[in-house]
């Protein structure tokens, strides 16, 4: 348990992702997030549509090297 007041993580990223909307998508994205190490926050649909989905996800990662890993692969 953390201590109250304690920030648990260091870096809290927002990034919009245009991905296709099929199933499966979003959760490669989830899959991603969790092989990183990175913790799912947010999830806004900024825009949907019969062939895509625009997402603003928030996520949280404990250094900049991981939040990177996870930029990169998305």
């Amino acid at each position: 348990m953390m201590p109250e007041g304690e920030p648990y993580c260091d870096y809290r990223m927002t990034v919009r992702v245009e991905i296709p909307n099929r199933p499966g998508q979003f959760a490669r994205i989830a899959t991603i997030l969790a092989e990183e190490g990175a913790s799912l926050g947010a999830i806004d649909i900024v825009e949907a549509r019969r062939d895509k989905m625009v997402r603003d996800i928030t996520f949280d990662a404990l250094s900049e090297a991981q939040a990177r890993r996870v930029l990169d692969r998305l």
